[in-house]
């Protein structure tokens, strides 16, 4: 997995336009301005300074466009519960992927494998959509893991950016490379636990059917072995 294909994030966002502060602050200088060169003890100067100070605000106003930003939506679902899990997870995994991408150019391998594990989490995530009863089965990875990996994720970008790499930092950098790996495993088994009950249910199904085929089998043979002898 590269930079290019990795796993998305699940978080949404939309897009609000705001204004910016520069207006405001044109007019008041207008004003500080006007304090310093002028009379103020003047109507008429307080009067063109109110019209000065407007025109400036409105001419800023025209000349820089409103900024966008991106305001990240809450999941919701009206289970609060299943909302503060999703909601974590979202957090979680942007944290991991934008600790990927920081550090793609540099270590392409180690932001492939926090990737990964991004994929791991946003699968454990997609199950606890669809079966929310399973939320209780994630506790130790809700409230240790993702949160430790976060933090090891963050670690890892902190280390690399250090210009003198002593030895000290490397063993660093090294150590939270092999915990990437067993991190990763560990997600993985967590993942295939959720599915435990479903394994065991279809475990007894497929005892109970190959049951009923014996038994139609000896069936029969048995009215087989019957018509025969009549």
């Amino acid at each position: 997995m590269n930079q290019k294909n990795k796993a998305a994030v699940n978080a949404r966002y939309r897009e609000i336009k705001v204004k910016s502060a520069a207006p405001f602050w044109g007019a008041a200088a207008i004003w500080v301005l006007a304090a310093f060169l002028m009379p103020m003890h003047k109507p008429a100067v307080i009067v063109l300074t109110a019209v000065v100070s407007l025109a400036a605000y409105g001419f800023i106003t025209l000349i820089l466009p409103k900024k966008t930003i991106r305001e990240k939506i809450p999941f919701m679902s009206g289970d609060s519960i299943l909302d503060d899990t999703v909601n974590r997870i979202d957090a979680a995994t942007e944290a991991i992927a934008a600790s990927a991408k920081a550090i793609f150019a540099e270590r392409p391998e180690i932001s492939d494998r926090m990737n990964e594990i991004v994929s791991y989490i946003l699968k454990i995530r997609t199950d606890i959509l669809k079966f929310p009863k399973k939320n209780k089965k994630i506790s130790r990875f809700l409230n240790y893991y993702l949160p430790t990996t976060v933090k090891i994720s963050d670690k890892y970008v902190y280390l690399l950016s250090q210009r003198s790499k002593g030895e000290n930092v490397t063993e660093g950098l090294q150590s939270i490379e092999s915990a990437l790996d067993q991190i990763k495993t560990a997600f993985i088994k967590q993942h295939d636990a959720l599915f435990e009950e479903e394994a065991l249910d279809l475990s007894t199904d497929v005892a109970v059917l190959e049951t009923l085929l014996e038994q139609d089998s000896l069936e029969e043979k048995y009215e087989i072995h019957h018509n025969t002898e009549e």
